[in-house]
């Protein structure tokens, strides 16, 4: 790792390469793909996803390597938090979930704090669970 720190980068030797893709897969998924993935996934299940539980999907059914040993995708976000995305893919906004639901009607705080590491830290331990029990 201190050659890593150091260097920026990172080798593996052939026989290291050849273990790793025989443990591991990836994929990619570009702007319009996601937007399909989420579209299909909608009309198939009725669920409507975010785009990155959507790359997750494509990722899942282009890797899966046995058909016969079951494939979890986690949802990373609520869809609500990338409204455009999922208006372009399915035409509908996704509906905030119900806890939020009068989030665009509240009123919007904040604080504006100095560029000083130290007095952020307190503000956030002043305003914390965790900072509230020490």
């Amino acid at each position: 790792m201190a050659a890593f720190r150091d260097s920026g980068t990172m080798s593996a030797s052939p026989e290291m390469m050849i273990e790793a893709r025989s443990l591991f897969d990836a994929s990619r998924l570009d702007d319009a793909g996601i937007r399909a993935t989420i579209r299909k996934t909608q009309e198939e299940t009725g669920v409507t996803v975010d785009p990155h539980t959507a790359t997750g999907l494509h990722a899942a059914a282009v890797c899966r390597r046995d058909p016969a040993t079951p494939m979890v995708v986690l949802s990373t976000a609520h869809p609500a938090k990338f409204t455009d995305a999922v208006r372009e893919a399915t035409g509908a906004a996704p509906d905030l979930p119900p806890s939020l639901a009068g989030l665009m009607d509240r009123e919007e705080r904040m604080e504006e704090l100095p560029n000083d590491l130290g007095i952020v830290q307190a503000f956030i331990g002043a305003r914390s669970r965790a900072g509230a029990a020490v």
